[in-house]
């Protein structure tokens, strides 16, 4: 962010991804170190797979109005970047949006904070609070942003392009329960400025608790807890090695390629492989190629558990709304801006403001649909170049009934042809009704992408019914 985070954006525990990985892994049993001993294997639950009732399936890189899921740093990018890109421009254009925070990058509160950021650089600026503010984007950081200048009495405009506010999270009901077609998780519950919009809007949060994951092989063999442990400790001794041998310049690829050969530990294993696909593409949208190795040290995390919203995450966004005038199915398509002020040419209006707060996704402002003249400095252009968007997608099956272990919070395939879904999320303890989520991210998801839904949930059903038969 421009002036680095603010008292709000920072974070009750100051934990990066890095660090919570490795304390997790700190209390990992003796056979964590068992390279590539082979796991010990518990009998599979046995039940009969049923068909789906109703499915849901997710295209974020298609998505015009986001061309991705989230930010990701690819290699040669730094958090400087973020920095950048959310710096005003000329007094009259405020950038947010999660690709401009350092704090809370790729994160819906770390959005939420960057439109409260931007609302206050555009309350400095403003003499007397007086005059007109558009912003572009209805998603949790224009709400953010929208909400607080509002409540400071300025007169504001929200411009969206979609028909429905929340941007890159939408809670849809088309299988009879709250489900999240994208941000779903409150990510710690500690001092996360989401945790009071769900207070205030009276949605509980469901903690999520990841122990109670469990994992299996393609063949339907249960792999023990320390199996799992083991391979989340040998991933995250590879990693660390890896980093403390990089520059900043290299891929993670290359920093987890030199970490196996400095520590002489193979990630080859199904269930290692497993582990790589949950940590690096369903975290961050990418692949390690596509990631710069200081990815997984980027932004800071909450104290407090993981948490899912009853009603889902729009639900929490939704009061930000109340009174504000959003105009949807607007779509900006030029801005013109100078010392007097900033002209706006939509597809349905046009109009003349004295300052705009720029929430367009970074894959929007990459794909160059809104034309600015002038055009925006040179740093932030490098800024939106250097940047990348991620992709993480869901297939998201309501089944008749329950055939995976009630305990299980989350579900984990090891091995199986590549390309399909290893990773499932129960949503029994959050809706009450047998729902499970199927992730997938990076170059998995684009490739799911060009698959019709059928072929989707078809091929998702098969790895379930491969374990549960």
């Amino acid at each position: 962010m421009p002036h680095g985070p603010s008292p709000s954006d920072t974070p009750a525990s100051g934990l990066t991804r890095r660090q919570l990985l490795l304390v997790g892994g700190a209390a990992v049993i003796a056979a964590a170190g068992a390279g590539g001993r082979a796991p010990r294997l518990l009998a599979a639950t046995s039940a009969e797979v049923p068909d789906p009732v109703g499915s849901v399936v997710t295209r974020w890189a298609a998505d015009p109005w986001s061309q991705g899921a989230y930010s990701i740093l690819p290699p040669g990018a730094t958090p400087a970047d973020r920095v950048a890109l959310g710096r005003p421009i000329g007094n009259r254009i405020f950038m947010a949006g999660e690709a401009t925070s350092t704090a809370f990058p790729a994160q819906v509160h770390g959005a939420l904070l960057s439109g409260r950021r931007a609302a206050a650089q555009v309350l400095a600026s403003l003499p007397g609070r007086r005059g007109r503010v558009a912003v572009v984007g209805a998603g949790a950081a224009g709400l953010g942003a929208a909400r607080a200048l509002a409540d400071a009495g300025v007169d504001v405009v929200v411009l969206e392009a979609r028909d429905r506010i929340g941007g890159r999270v939408d809670t849809s009901r088309a299988l009879g329960v709250p489900t999240d077609l994208g941000a779903a998780w409150v990510e710690g519950t500690s001092g996360n400025p989401l945790t009071a919009l769900a207070r205030g809007a009276g949605v509980p949060l469901v903690p999520f608790d990841w122990d109670a994951q469990r994992v299996w092989s393609a063949s339907g063999s249960e792999y023990s807890d320390t199996s799992v442990e083991a391979a989340s400790r040998r991933y995250a001794r590879v990693l660390a090695s890896g980093q403390d041998l990089a520059d900043d310049d290299w891929s993670l690829a290359r920093a987890l390629s030199a970490g196996s050969r400095a520590t002489r530990t193979s990630l080859g294993a199904p269930l290692d492989a497993w582990t790589l696909d949950s940590e690096i593409p369903q975290e961050f949208g990418a692949d390690s190629p596509a990631l710069s190795v200081l990815a997984p040290d980027e932004g800071d995390e909450y104290g407090g558990p993981q948490a899912l919203p009853t009603q889902g995450m729009a639900a929490l966004l939704a009061p930000l709304a109340d009174g504000l005038d959003i105009q949807l199915g607007t779509v900006v398509q030029s801005v013109r801006w100078n010392a007097n002020g900033v002209a706006i040419e939509c597809s349905r209006t046009a109009l003349v403001v004295d300052r705009m707060v720029c929430t367009l996704p970074l894959g929007v402002l990459r794909s160059g649909a809104v034309h600015f003249s002038p055009a925006l400095p040179a740093a932030t252009r490098r800024a939106i170049g250097r940047l990348r968007m991620g992709v993480l997608d869901k297939v998201i099956l309501r089944f008749p009934s329950v055939f995976w272990p009630r305990d299980a919070t989350a579900i984990g395939i090891a091995g199986g042809a590549p390309g399909t879904v290893r990773s499932f999320i129960s949503l029994l303890g959050v809706t009450g009704q047998p729902v499970l989520v199927g992730l997938r991210g990076g170059s998995a998801a684009r490739a799911m992408e060009r698959m019709d839904d059928t072929r989707v949930v078809a091929d998702a059903v098969a790895t379930l019914r491969a374990v549960f038969a």
